[in-house]
């Protein structure tokens, strides 16, 4: 169980396309990137590193070859970040509101998504962008972003031809990619009708940061026998009966 895992990103993906799936954006290929609450040039998603290598060299190829197209960046996000200090237009609203944002944004696009009202002149004309850019533009929803905003993400991508050309879908790098959220709340279900004798938790602090209304530790209390794997001592391993040290990943070389 990870807390800030990839829930939304997952239950995106499948609200799209009935199964998880992953996907890897091919910056060096778009004209045109629209950021949905998505620091891809920082630490917001797995490849950033990446991401900004390729994004840097499309800017750097345009700043010395005239003929080059230099890449437009649009930012919707609620908390400054490195991606948008490299927008040539950002705008600035409650991490909330990002969902209006790309709902409308699909509305400007005739992308089949249910959206209320009239979109913005600023959305226009970054649909228009978008449009202008078929199959050479991207859409990138934030990782902590509601599932919404990712499925959407998905439509406008599908809508203007993206896919194939400037990000790709591979099946999901997880071995056995489950709704962590609803796993550990059948896992509770589990303790309180007595289906657990034996509880061995690797690593995590499930004690600490499950969601409030699962009110994990007092449903840990009625495992008869409960053990935690973990590098720290932490409040779940101090409501088990063993806890075992783990050796830190830069120690145990991998042994």
């Amino acid at each position: 169980y990870e807390p800030c895992g990839r829930h939304s990103a997952r239950a995106g993906s499948i609200a799209a396309f009935g199964r998880p799936v992953n996907t890897i954006y091919q910056l060096d290929r778009a004209n045109v990137v629209v950021s949905l609450d998505a620091d891809f040039l920082c630490s917001g998603m797995p490849g950033s590193v990446r991401y900004a290598r390729d994004y840097s060299n499309r800017r750097r190829a345009a700043a010395v070859n005239a003929s080059a197209t230099p890449p437009r960046l649009y930012v919707a996000e609620g908390t400054p970040s490195i991606t948008g200090g490299m927008a040539e237009h950002r705008f600035r609203m409650r991490t909330s509101e990002v969902d209006a944002f790309a709902a409308a944004l699909a509305q400007a696009l005739n992308v089949g998504v249910n959206s209320t009202g009239t979109p913005s002149e600023a959305v226009t004309a970054v649909a228009k962008d978008l449009n202008a850019n078929r199959g050479s533009s991207l859409v990138i929803p934030g990782e902590y972003q509601p599932a919404r905003v990712h499925a959407i993400a998905h439509a406008i991508n599908q809508a203007l031809g993206n896919v194939g050309k400037t990000l790709i879908y591979t099946d999901p790098v997880e071995v056995s990619p489950v709704d962590e959220v609803a796993s550990i709340g059948e896992l509770v279900k589990d303790i309180n009708r007595g289906a657990v004798d034996t509880l061995l938790m690797l690593g995590g602090n499930p004690a600490y940061d499950a969601p409030a209304d699962l009110n994990f530790l007092e449903t840990l209390k009625k495992v008869r026998l409960r053990a935690h794997v973990g590098v720290y001592s932490n409040e779940t391993a101090a409501w088990c009966h063993w806890h075992v040290p783990e050796a830190h990943y830069l120690e145990s070389w991998s042994d």
